[in-house]
C-alpha cells in the first residue's frame, strides 16, 4: 500500500519511531511541529493516518483536532493521538485512538486498524 502519515509531534525522537513503524505499511511520512505547520499540511492533502501529540511544546494539540473537526470531519478516524498523559486526555471525539508515549506496544497495530488491515 502506497500512502501517507502525518506526524505532528515536536520531539524528534517520537517523530523518527512513528516514521519508522509506518515504513512497513508503505506509508511516506511527513513531519510538522506546531499547529499551524499541521493545519496547513491538513488543508493540502488527505493522509492515511495521522500521528498527533496532545502537546506541542506549549500548545494544547486538541486545537489540531478542532481543525480538523472543521475542515476534515471525515479523517477524525485516522488520528492516532499521542501523550505523556493519556489520563488527561479527555473530551477528544470516540474515533480518536489515543496512545501513551510511555508504553508503544502494540502501536503498529493501531496503524494497520487506521488502514483497515487488521486481521
Amino acid at each position: 500500500m502506497a500512502g501517507t502519515c502525518l506526524i505532528i509531534d515536536d520531539d524528534e525522537m517520537f517523530v523518527e519511531i512513528f516514521t519508522r513503524v509506518v515504513r512497513p505499511y508503505g506509508l511516506t511520512a511527513t513531519a510538522v511541529n506546531t499547529v499551524p505547520a499541521a493545519v496547513s499540511a491538513l488543508m493540502q492533502r488527505d493522509y492515511d493516518v495521522v500521528f498527533l501529540d496532545l502537546r506541542l511544546g506549549n500548545v494544547d494539540g486538541t486545537n489540531v483536532i478542532d481543525a480538523i473537526r472543521k475542515i476534515k470531519p471525515h479523517i477524525l478516524h485516522r488520528i492516532l493521538a499521542v501523550t505523556s498523559y493519556p489520563g488527561g486526555a479527555k473530551n477528544l471525539p470516540p474515533e480518536v485512538v489515543v496512545i501513551d508515549k510511555a508504553n508503544l506496544a502494540g502501536v503498529g497495530a493501531r496503524v494497520a486498524a487506521v488502514l483497515g488491515l487488521e486481521s
